[in-house]
C-alpha cells in the first residue's frame, strides 16, 4: 500500500467497482489524491477543477505520499480535464508538479503514469517535461497515456496541420522499459521505437503512420479517427519500400475514400504476415465502393487473420460482401456495427452472403451469379446496431437467420455458429414459425442467438 491503513476503511467506486483506501490521518486529501489497488500496483490520483490544487502545500502533500511509500512501485494520474469545462478555459500550470516529478525517488518507481488533459493545455506544457520524458530517468516506466479522447481544443489560437506538427518532436527514446503508449488529440510527433501496444486517438495521421512504421516489435496497433489536415495527407508513400510488421498481431484503423489514392499506397507497402485480429471503420458520412486496394490488403493476411470488425461500411451490394468474403475464407470471428442511417438491406446482404451457394443437385435450375464465400470456419456473428429502427430492422433480419442457417446445414455444416445481436429492440418477439426454428437448431447443438446481452433475454 502506499501508507498504512485499517482494511475496515475502504469504499467502492461504483463506476469502476475499485477500492478507495483512507488514511485516518489525511481525512481532508480525499478530494485531492486517492490511492486505488489495481493489480496490487497503488494508483495515485490528482483531480481537480481548479488550478490552486497545483500551488503550494498541496503539490507538497502528494510528494509525502511519495515520500511515505518506501521504495514501492506505484501509478500516477494527473487530471486537468475539468479545467475545460469553463469558460474560458482555464489555464493550469502544471510546472508547479515538477518539485515531485523531477525527484529521482518519483522517476525510478512509476510503472504508469497518466496525464488527462485537453489539447491545448498540452501545447502549454513546460518543455522541460518533454526532455523529462526523454531524459533516461523514468527507468521502471512501462506504459504512458498522455491527452483526452472527449475534449477538442478552442478554434482560436491552436495551430493545426503541418504548421503544427513541425512545432516540436516528443522523443521516448530515453524511456527503456515503455511498451504501452496512448495518445488522445496529442498535438505533436513523436517518435518511440520500443513500444508494443500503441493506441491513438485524434492524433494526426503523420505521426500515427511515422510510429506504426518505426515500432519493429508492435504487437496492439489501434488509430481512430485520425487527424487529416484540409490539405490531404502529408507523408508520400510511392516510393517507400515494403514495411514489414512481423510481430502484429492487432491492427484497428478508422479510414476515409476521401484520401482513396494515399491509403492505396499505404496498403501496398504495409505487410502484417502474422496478424490475427483486424477492426477496420469507414468515417466518410456516405457509403463508398470497396476500394480493390483494401480487398487486396484483407487478402494479403487471410492466412492468419481470425478475427474481422467492419464498421460503418453500409454494404449493400452482394457482390462486394462476396469480394470481401472472399479474400478472408479462414475467419473463424465476424462483427458487422453499423451507425447512422444503415437500413436492412446492409444486414440482409451480409447473412445472404454466409449462404453456401446451392449445388448443381439441389438447384431447380444452374445457379446463377457467383459462387458465394460463406465462411466455413466462421464461428461467431456479431451484428451490432446503433440506429434507429431497432424493431423493424430485427423484424426481417429473422427470415435471413432461418434462411441462413438452414442453407448452411443443408451444406453439410454441422458447427455450432453463436450469434450475437446488439443493439436491436429487446421488446421484439420472433413469430411462432421462427421462433421454433430457432430453438430446433439450439436443440441441435447447430445455434446460439442472444439478442442485446446483459438483458436477461437470449432470444
Amino acid at each position: 500500500m502506499l501508507y498504512r491503513n485499517p482494511r475496515n476503511q475502504h469504499s467502492q467506486d461504483p463506476a469502476h467497482g475499485d477500492t478507495y483506501h483512507s488514511h485516518p490521518t489525511f481525512p481532508s486529501l480525499c478530494s485531492l489524491a486517492q490511492c486505488r489497488v489495481l493489480d496490487a500496483i497503488p494508483l495515485v490520483q490528482l483531480v481537480s477543477q481548479c488550478d490552486k490544487v497545483w500551488r503550494g502545500s498541496r503539490v507538497k502533500i502528494l510528494g509525502l505520499f511519495i515520500h511515505l511509500s518506501g521504495d514501492l512501485k506505484f501509478r500516477l494520474e494527473i487530471d486537468a480535464s475539468m479545467v475545460y469545462s469553463h469558460n474560458p478555459p482555464r489555464v493550469v500550470d502544471l510546472a508547479s508538479l515538477n518539485s515531485v516529478l523531477f525527484e529521482k525517488d518519483f522517476c525510478r518507481r512509476v510503472e504508469y503514469f497518466r496525464i488527462r488533459a485537453p489539447p491545448y493545455l498540452l501545447y502549454e506544457l513546460p518543455e522541460s517535461w518533454y526532455e523529462w520524458m526523454n531524459e533516461g530517468s523514468l527507468t521502471v516506466l512501462e506504459e504512458m497515456q498522455i491527452g483526452h479522447r472527449y475534449l477538442h481544443p478552442p478554434a482560436v489560437g491552436v495551430v493545426d496541420g503541418p504548421e503544427r506538427l513541425n512545432q516540436r518532436r516528443v522523443s521516448f527514446v530515453g524511456v527503456p522499459k515503455l511498451r504501452c503508449l496512448l495518445l488522445d488529440n496529442f498535438p505533436y510527433r513523436c517518435t518511440a521505437p520500443s513500444l508494443t501496444t500503441l493506441r491513438l486517438y485524434g492524433v494526426a495521421i503523420e505521426t500515427c503512420v511515422d510510429l506504426l512504421f518505426e515500432c519493429a516489435g508492435i504487437i496492439d496497433f489501434e488509430c481512430r479517427r485520425p487527424n487529416v489536415s484540409d490539405n490531404g495527407i502529408d507523408y508520400p508513400l510511392q516510393a517507400t519500400k515494403a514495411v514489414v510488421k512481423k510481430q502484429l498481431r492487432l491492427f484497428e484503423w478508422d479510414f476515409d475514400f476521401a484520401n482513396a489514392e494515399w491509403y492505396n499506397d499505404f496498403y501496398t507497402c504495409i505487410r502484417m504476415p502474422r496478424l490475427q485480429r483486424m477492426r477496420l471503420t469507414n468515417i466518410d458520412a456516405d457509403p463508398s465502393p470497396f476500394p480493390p486496394s483494401l480487398l487486396t490488403f484483407l487478402e494479403s493476411v487471410s492466412s492468419t487473420l481470425k478475427r474481422l470488425t467492419l464498421v460503418t461500411f453500409r454494404v449493400t451490394d452482394s457482390q462486394d460482401v462476396n469480394d470481401i468474403f472472399a479474400c478472408v475464407p479462414r475467419i473463424e470471428h465476424l462483427v458487422v456495427e453499423e451507425r447512422g442511417n444503415a437500413t436492412y438491406s446492409c444486414y440482409r446482404e451480409i447473412l445472404q452472403a454466409l449462404e453456401p451457394s446451392p449445388t448443381l443437385s439441389e438447384a431447380s435450375s444452374p445457379p446463377s451469379g457467383p459462387k458465394r464465400e460463406y465462411l466455413p470456419s466462421l464461428r461467431t456473428l456479431t451484428l451490432k446496431h446503433t440506429v434507429r429502427d431497432k424493431w423493424g430492422i430485427l423484424e426481417n433480419l429473422q427470415y435471413n437467420l432461418v434462411d441462413m442457417m438452414e442453407a448452411r446445414t443443408s451444406a453439410g455444416d454441422c458447427s455450432k455458429l453463436c450469434i450475437t445481436l446488439n443493439g436491436f429492440a429487446s421488446d421484439f418477439e420472433w413469430s411462432g414459425y421462427h421462433g421454433r426454428k430457432f430453438e430446433e437448431l439450439e436443440t441441435k447443438n447447430l445455434l446460439e442467438l442472444c439478442v442485446n446481452p446483459g438483458s436477461e433475454r437470449r432470444r
